[in-house]
């Protein structure tokens, strides 16, 4: 109380009974607490002041009535970030502030400390300059007026200049329609994701395996990524895969080009039947990266004989063939990937010549 003097005051009573001396407009100032709180909270308190003598004599006594709030509880403050040490590219950075629980902001106020001491926090985030490689300590906590102050949050900032950098660990030649890329991805703080581009098409985000946040002594950073990658249908054709990394701070690295052979086509035949001689069967075979062997069976599929490249046309004489026939040529080619197809037509009919006997 400021402005009276007591006349009649009891400790923790809820009536006191106070003397103003004024001959004009004065004010008289009261701080209302509570001293045995039953909870954490804001809680209102209604206070009637009366004027015991004013005006002329006899005249009704005159009062005023107002609501005030007891505050005993703070809000809690904290960063709006997922890990610590958050990294940010050198210069002025800024990270959001949140507070939770009452909502009282009338009654609190939050401070910052970017290292140079507590302040009062300007609307709601923290703005400070990072240097190169620089790394500070940020604090956050809400303080009451009535001296309540919360949990300090703490949190390491770091500015982060280095570039990410990302590779591709597929082999050099794709023979499926779905290939399966993989590869790593690596920084001196934390890698974010990696962004994968097919030809000259866009770059597409690829999550990273990504290990637990790094402790502050700033190891690298090793995170891996997959990704299946549906190539279609390509015969020998080249594809190019570009790859980037990008950083917890936002830094892109540099593009890490791997070309692929792509082959996902078998080769392409026509049988064609020979009557000779010698009689048998002739193919035409062609592929894009090149037709390695053609075969022949003429017991369904069961057994095959290779047949004699004649500079680009296979042929395959019957008479090479001492097993068992049915009626169906079958005939099949497999390029230098191992990618193989077949054609089948019907067979000749073949004469069996038997030896005479006499009776």
């Amino acid at each position: 109380m400021s402005g009276a003097s007591c006349e009649s005051c009891p400790a923790n009573g809820s009536a006191w009974r106070v003397r103003v001396e004024a001959s004009a407009a004065k004010q008289v100032r009261f701080v209302v607490t509570a001293t045995q709180p039953v909870t954490l909270g804001v809680f209102p308190v209604s206070a009637t002041v009366t004027l015991a003598q004013w005006g002329l004599p006899g005249d009704a006594p005159k009062f005023a009535q107002a609501v005030l709030r007891v505050n005993h509880a703070v809000d809690q403050a904290s960063f709006v970030a997922d890990r610590s040490p958050l990294s940010f590219r050198p210069g002025v950075v800024r990270l959001g502030v949140a507070t939770g629980g009452l909502g009282q902001a009338c009654y609190q106020l939050v401070q910052v400390n970017t290292g140079s001491g507590w302040r009062a926090l300007a609307g709601n985030a923290v703005t400070n300059t990072l240097a190169a490689d620089e790394t500070q300590t940020w604090q956050v906590r809400v303080v009451g007026l009535d001296g309540l102050v919360s949990p300090v949050e703490t949190i390491d900032v770091r500015a982060d200049g280095a570039m990410p950098t990302a590779g591709l660990n597929a082999g050099l030649v794709v023979t499926y329609g779905l290939a399966a890329l993989t590869g790593n991805a690596a920084d001196d703080g934390n890698v974010d994701y990696v962004e994968v581009r097919v030809g000259d098409g866009p770059f597409a985000r690829v999550d990273v395996d990504d290990p637990a946040p790094v402790a502050l002594a700033r190891p690298s950073a090793s995170a891996a990524w997959a990704l299946a990658l549906d190539v279609g249908e390509r015969d020998g054709e080249t594809l190019s895969i570009t790859v980037r990394a990008v950083d917890g701070a936002g830094n892109v690295g540099a593009s890490s080009i791997v070309t692929l052979l792509v082959d996902t086509v078998a080769p392409r035949i026509t049988p064609t039947l020979s009557a000779g001689p010698p009689a048998g069967v002739t193919i035409t075979a062609s592929d894009g990266s090149g037709v390695q062997a053609v075969e022949v069976s003429l017991d369904g599929g069961e057994t095959y004989l290779p047949a004699t490249d004649m500079g680009g046309v296979w042929t395959f004489a019957f008479s090479a063939w001492s097993g068992p026939r049915i009626g169906l040529v079958t005939v099949r080619a497999e390029d230098v990937y191992g990618n193989v197809s077949q054609a089948t037509l019907a067979a000749p009919s073949f004469t069996a010549h038997l030896p005479f006997v006499q009776r």
